[in-house]
């Protein structure tokens, strides 16, 4: 199973492992991150981040690879 790593940076908190498929509002908590997480389901916007990453989060399946001609 891939891990990725979730770091933090400017703050004192430590970076966490996520397996994929995890979810992150469920994975971070108050104490050990400095995210704030509202609603825990999307909907109200406070847990929203910037990803930084060389690899695509979500890379097309076949039918929409196909449908665009890539």
């Amino acid at each position: 199973m891939k891990m990725h790593r979730i770091d933090f940076p400017g703050t004192a908190f430590a970076p966490v492992g996520l397996p994929d498929g995890a979810s992150l509002p469920l994975k971070l908590t108050v104490a050990n991150s400095p995210l704030l997480f509202g609603c825990r389901s999307g909907v109200c916007g406070t847990c929203l981040i910037a990803v930084e990453s060389d690899q695509p989060l979500f890379p097309p399946d076949d039918a929409e690879v196909e449908a665009l001609d890539i």
